[in-house]
């Protein structure tokens, strides 16, 4: 049994809009590329990637930083670590290697569940420096906190800065 294909005659409104449609598609495809290569010519990236300098502004102020710590201390027990100090050293070690331009600190926990934090120098591309120095053994706080402050407690309050209401716990 054999098949033939049946040709059927088309239309003349068929005929018209089949070249229109794909010289249609042909411009559009055109014009996302073209639009690509803009973006990339004038980044130097793949859009969507963002470029580090090491010059991006963190800094946010006290009154701010101690609610973000109260908010976290909050929501953990007494008992839970809120901070860790790095030494100088370990710090500048991940930042003076080349290609640096910061360091991405990451949350980790111990075997037993303790957290710690784990950092690791990044390059202007927004990689992490892997086979760099990266530094953990940071000393828990508590115990090593220093002395009590606006970071670490709720009733401490700074002239001209925080008053204790202002300290209250966060409406949850």
């Amino acid at each position: 049994m054999s098949y033939q294909a049946t040709l059927r005659p088309s239309s003349p409104k068929t005929r018209l809009f089949q070249p229109v449609f794909s010289w249609g598609l042909v411009f559009l495809s055109c014009f996302l590329v073209s639009l690509t290569c803009r973006v990339y010519a004038q980044t130097g990236q793949p859009q969507g990637q963002t470029q580090l300098t090491g010059h991006e502004n963190h800094k946010i102020s006290l009154k701010d930083a101690s609610t973000l710590t109260r908010n976290f201390r909050n929501s953990h027990d007494e008992n839970a670590i809120t901070g860790e100090f790095f030494g100088k050293d370990a710090l500048l070690a991940g930042l003076t290697q080349d290609n640096c331009v910061g360091l991405r600190i990451y949350y980790g926990n111990r075997e037993d569940g303790t957290p710690v934090l784990v950092f690791v120098a990044v390059d202007k591309s927004g990689n992490d420096m892997e086979n760099g120095f990266v530094g953990e053994e940071g000393l828990p706080c508590p115990p090593v906190c220093g002395q009590d402050n606006a970071l670490t407690q709720d009733q401490v309050t700074i002239s001209g800065l925080l008053q204790p209401q202002a300290l209250a716990s966060p409406v949850k």
